[in-house]
């Protein structure tokens, strides 16, 4: 029997563990205190749960687009590249004081590109044969 090209690939495990942890880290440590910051900004609860709904709802079409870019190009991780460093810049738009609308899009565009990067490194840690 023939093992599977998944098998005879070396998956970089230390890399992928580590993007996971930071990844789930940076999102455990925003999510419990989005919604009381939220709150000190003047929101009422249902402004507050309609932006805490934006990263659920992201997950629906963000994955997908970044790992079909990443999967037609010839560099893969620089997406992943693109999509890390895109995800940092998009935090300095929280430093302004933004309205409801503001924040809506301004969440929209982090929680998409924050998606995006978990896709393409997923995708790109078990894709056998593929180079940075």
């Amino acid at each position: 029997m023939k093992a599977s090209p998944l098998a005879q690939a070396e998956i970089p495990m230390l890399r992928l563990s580590s993007f996971y942890f930071a990844y789930y880290a940076a999102l455990g440590a925003f999510t419990p205190y989005w919604g009381v910051y939220l709150k000190a900004r003047g929101h009422d609860a249902a402004a507050i749960s309609i932006l805490m709904s934006l990263w659920y709802a992201t997950r629906i079409f963000a994955p997908s687009t970044w790992s079909t870019l990443a999967s037609r190009s010839a560099h893969p991780i620089r997406w992943l590249r693109i999509g890390c460093l895109s995800t940092a810049l998009s935090f300095a738009v929280f430093i302004v004081p933004l309205d409801f609308t503001g924040l809506f899009l301004a969440m929209c565009v982090l929680f998409r590109l924050q998606r995006g990067d978990a896709a393409v490194r997923g995708n790109h840690a078990f894709a056998p044969g593929r180079q940075e």
